[in-house]
């Protein structure tokens, strides 16, 4: 430790030389309070209005947005408890309030009441008529009726291995993300509860080791590994004037272990859809559940010889009147929008982009907003179109991403914008696109430092493949010198490494080690996200050829611009980048001298169904297949100096990954470096984040 503070002290006191400042931040100040990067704040939309809510500093603010004036609506220190209000849902009228702290509370505005839920509840939400407040507790669905007090079990048999409106981890990670958990649904009328039901007794399961004080524990996660058994999935439908449950759709009626991705009710609230995807994810059929007479059709189907991107396709399916819909499909090589209209489909959005994001629709004059990659699959703007696909027309102007937000009136929008050379500010802006309101300007401190953004790059292959990258480089850059390269990588799917936007505390980061004398490289190869699914189909059926080939050739367009040390080359990355590391360290030690992988997945048959099968398909069928893509079987050829950082406690990648590369090291006397979190996940806390980045930081210096 000594000699890490020893090293850190030159290291910043020779960065502040550079920047010829008094101070410069170090990888401590990145993760202290309140952040370098500055804040913003989450505003929501009221319903039926132009007017937004949001949460600041423990009250709740109402802004009239005709009128520009914010008012207080809920004061967390002022109520008899003297709460800290985390987060917050509220009802349509905005009267009735759902207040998140260490429990849940549920307030009455009008009357200015208060009462606390019970213990250890999950998931609240109102019902569309303010009635009642839903939730789950101990695996189990229940009902609150606000008015009488009285709790409804709609479920009652939920236990670990039977989740009543939940969804379980692969589901939450490969279909919905973290953030969404979608287990139950209203009708819009409070008739209706639509809900999974998910049975985990037969899905495979790992141990998590968690630090508690003073010996760890282990808990069993249920996790679904390649080739093994899904979850069998029910979507259930409970009728709140029968008091009874009805069975909609089973993953079992279809015999082979898919997916139930998706479901949603219609306006009218007499129909509910339900997505089916098989397990090998190439067939999507979605069907149509009539409430009334329990029957169900097909209404869509869409299909892939590859594989299908219903995690990213599912969101966009939004139903009009009259049943007619709007969906997303790849089918031309791009992720684009279609009308479906008594039964005939129609593209609205055609080219060689992508679609982002289906922000509103105008039903009545036939017009969509949306978010797409027009301009350059580094930005995001927003564009409007008719419903016949005429009239396209971009709204948004600064370069950078715009992630925009509607309500259910398109007067205006929010629009949370970034570039590469600046941290996300919210405005709001007409329908037009003209400036109406600045809510956040987040004049961020790092805006005080004098930082070198990075530099955008194109390149073209033999094979006429056309790569964006980009360079961070030393404040000093000196074209005459040569200067050692870091390459950092993801390369995996679903993710996009170059992009105009604020690239986080990782991009501050890689600012310290570019002024530490390093050049960093990073590039988005065939297989990554935001080019369309021609450019991800590369990975069929394997991993990390065609991703490292292109990352080659980056390599070397950049070594022939003269100013990079082609005997000083390293490599570093996380997860599915931490992977790619571990592979290039053993295909091509000759180029690669030192290698930084963290939670890297080893043996592709360790990683969960849903995103392996949906590329590699099941493991009997591509057995070739996994054994080319996983670096276990080729770390004899491992040289240079190579460091493998793991959290004991990550659910995503488990930690089995790394003891099976350090068995097989040590079984052939490779000698490798080795960092363990204990109760770190997936992505680490900011005290373990301090420790790691710093860490990161010495063994480059050390070996690089």
């Amino acid at each position: 430790m000594k000699y890490i503070f020893i090293l850190q002290f030159i290291v910043f006191t020779f960065v502040n030389i550079l920047f010829g400042q008094t101070e410069m931040y170090t990888i401590e100040d990145i993760y202290k309070k309140p952040s370098l990067q500055g804040s913003y704040r989450d505003y929501k939309w009221v319903k039926n209005t132009n007017d937004l809510v949001f949460l600041d500093n423990n009250t709740i603010y109402f802004l009239d947005v005709e009128k520009k004036e914010y008012t207080p609506l809920i004061n967390g220190k002022e109520m008899g408890n003297n709460i800290n209000i985390k987060d917050y849902i509220y009802n349509d009228r905005l009267n009735k309030f759902i207040l998140k702290t260490n429990n849940y509370y549920y307030y009455d505005l009008e009357h200015k009441k208060i009462e606390t839920l019970e213990d250890n509840i999950s998931y609240p939400s109102f019902s569309p008529d303010s009635k009642f407040i839903s939730y789950i507790k101990d695996f189990n669905l229940y009902i609150y009726n606000i008015d009488n007090k009285e709790i409804i079990d709609i479920t009652n048999d939920g236990n670990t291995e039977i989740l009543n409106g939940l969804i379980d981890w692969v589901y939450g990670e490969e279909i919905y993300g973290r953030s969404d958990p979608n287990g139950y649904k209203w009708s819009s009328d409070s008739k209706y509860i639509a809900f999974y039901r998910m049975i985990e007794k037969d899905v495979k399961k790992i141990p998590i080791l968690e630090k508690t004080s003073p010996f760890e524990r282990v808990n069993y996660q249920y996790y679904p590994t390649a080739g093994t058994k899904n979850p069998v999935v029910l979507i259930m439908l409970y009728s709140l004037q029968d008091d009874r449950i009805y069975p909609v759709i089973s993953s079992a009626e279809f015999g082979e272990n898919g997916y139930i991705p998706y479901y949603l009710f219609n306006k009218k609230s007499n129909k509910l859809y339900v997505f089916y995807l098989n397990r090998n994810q190439t067939n999507l059929d979605i069907y149509q559940y009539d409430l009334t007479t329990n029957k169900k059709r097909i209404v869509f189907n869409d299909k892939d010889p590859k594989w299908l991107n219903v995690q990213d396709t599912k969101n966009f399916f939004t139903l009009l009147e009259n049943d007619n819909f709007i969906i997303a499909s790849e089918k031309d090589g791009f992720r684009h929008l279609y009308l479906v209209e008594d039964n005939a489909i129609s593209a609205i959005t055609q080219g060689n982009y992508q679609v982002e994001d289906l922000n509103y629709i105008d039903e009545e004059n036939k017009l969509i907003y949306f978010t797409a990659t027009i301009e350059s699959p580094l930005e995001r703007h927003l564009y409007s179109v008719h419903f016949d696909g005429s009239n396209l027309k971009k709204i948004t102007q600064d370069k950078g991403t715009h992630n925009i937000s509607f309500g259910d009136l398109n007067n205006y929008y929010v629009d949370y914008y970034s570039n590469k050379e600046r941290p996300t500010r919210v405005l709001m802006n007409t329908i037009e696109g003209k400036p109406y309101l600045k809510l956040d300007e987040n004049n961020a401190p790092i805006l005080n430092y004098k930082i070198v953004p990075p530099e955008f790059f194109t390149f073209t292959d033999n094979e006429g493949n056309y790569f964006y990258g980009q360079l961070i480089k030393p404040i000093d850059f000196d074209s005459t010198k040569l200067y050692p390269l870091i390459v950092y990588v993801y390369g995996g799917p679903g993710s996009q490494s170059v992009r105009d936007m604020w690239g986080g505390s990782r991009y501050l980061f890689h600012q310290i080690l570019a002024n530490c004398g390093y050049i960093i490289f990073t590039m988005d190869n065939r297989g990554s996200y935001g080019r369309g699914k021609k450019w991800e189909n590369v990975l069929y059926k394997e991993f990390g050829k065609n991703e490292l080939e292109d990352q080659l050739k980056g390599i070397a367009y950049i070594t022939s611009l003269g100013f990079i040390d082609e005997n000083r080359i390293g490599i570093w990355g996380w997860s599915y980048g931490g992977y790619l590391t571990t592979y290039a360290m053993t295909k091509r030690p000759d180029i690669f001298k030192v290698g930084v992988a963290g939670a890297p997945v080893i043996d592709w048959k360790n990683y969960d169904t849903i995103y392996t099968e949906r590329y590699l398909k099941i493991p009997e069928d591509n057995e070739n297949g996994y054994y080319l893509s996983s670096p276990l079987n080729f770390i004899e050829n491992l040289s240079g100096d190579y460091l493998i950082i793991h959290g004991t406690a990550d659910d995503n990648v488990h930690i089995q990954n790394s003891i099976q590369l350090i068995s097989k090291a040590v079984e052939l006397n490779k000698l490798i470096n080795i960092m363990i979190y204990p109760g770190e996940m997936h992505g680490f806390g900011d005290s373990s984040s301090v420790h790691l980045y710093n860490y990161i930081l010495d063994f480059f210096i050390k070996h690089l």
